[in-house]
């Protein structure tokens, strides 16, 4: 049997020549979580693992212009807790404390999370209403990809020597109401995710986004049948949106009914 190896390397340019050298057995991880349940159940097999935690600006969370900067080895509880997540990207936080269990949590990352590449996600929901861009780092180079177009294109587009370098954010105002909610039983994989981000008016939606799990989504349809609405007509008009899915479309109306501004009782 030959002997597993392990790199370390301190740039991403390193990381990308190890994955280029090493050929099909060589396999990138940060957490590991995802890596160590495919090599326990023989999915996956390797001679050598790239480990990315070390590489420069791998982990952590910053501003950088307009956009939050989150590193791709930066776990689930460093950003749901992150001070600047949570002021600014309200959807990501609630959507990193609430996936799986604490250890999920405490080692699972953000960038493992994005290159499983897994439907029902927490945060590819959540950051499809922030707007968020994947910046992937490979052999031919930089390259930037919306996280809209992420979990169609990312198994069929993807080179397997490239590597996500980050995850910029597009932070949301403090006029913005934010709700994400999830339907799960057993801690198995949540049967339904819906974010929200509304501003509210008068008791009336002025704008809203929302996005749903499954393969991460815009409903562009209940987010314009929802404006001017109040909440007693939210019910109506996700109904009259036709959402297909009626686990989901009762979830998105319980949501909606959440937001600050709009549910009864819960002034701004």
């Amino acid at each position: 049997m030959r002997p597993m190896t392990l790199c370390r390397p301190r740039c991403i340019e390193d990381a990308v020549a190890a994955l280029q050298a090493g050929g099909d057995g060589v396999v990138a991880y940060a957490g590991g979580l995802e890596v160590l349940f495919a090599l326990r159940a023989g999915t996956l097999s390797a001679h050598a693992l790239v480990d990315t935690k070390h590489i420069e600006g791998a982990t952590g969370v910053c501003r950088d212009g307009g956009e939050i900067r989150v590193g791709p080895a930066t776990r689930h509880h460093h950003i749901a807790t992150d001070p600047i997540v949570r002021a600014e990207l309200p959807l990501l936080a609630a959507a990193c404390a609430s996936l799986g269990t604490t250890r999920i949590r405490m080692q699972g990352t953000i960038g493992g999370n994005l290159a499983a590449g897994l439907a029902p996600t927490d945060p590819g929901t959540a950051a499809l209403v922030h707007t968020a861009v994947v910046e992937l780092v490979g052999p031919s180079g930089r390259r930037r990809v919306p996280i809209g177009n992420w979990y169609e294109q990312s198994r069929v587009d993807r080179c397997p020597d490239e590597l996500v370098e980050s995850i910029r954010l597009t932070p949301l105002g403090p006029e913005w109401a934010t709700v994400h909610d999830r339907v799960e039983w057993l801690h198995r994989p949540p049967a339904a995710i819906v974010s929200v981000a509304a501003r509210v008016e008068d008791g009336r939606i002025v704008e809203c986004r929302i996005a749903a799990g499954g393969v991460p989504t815009r409903l562009s349809a209940v987010e314009s049948a929802l404006v001017g609405r109040t909440h007693k007509e939210v019910a109506a008009a996700v109904t009259a949106a036709a959402v297909p899915d009626r686990l989901l479309a009762g979830l998105v109306t319980r949501a909606v009914s959440r937001l600050d501004g709009l549910a009864p009782g819960r002034p701004r």
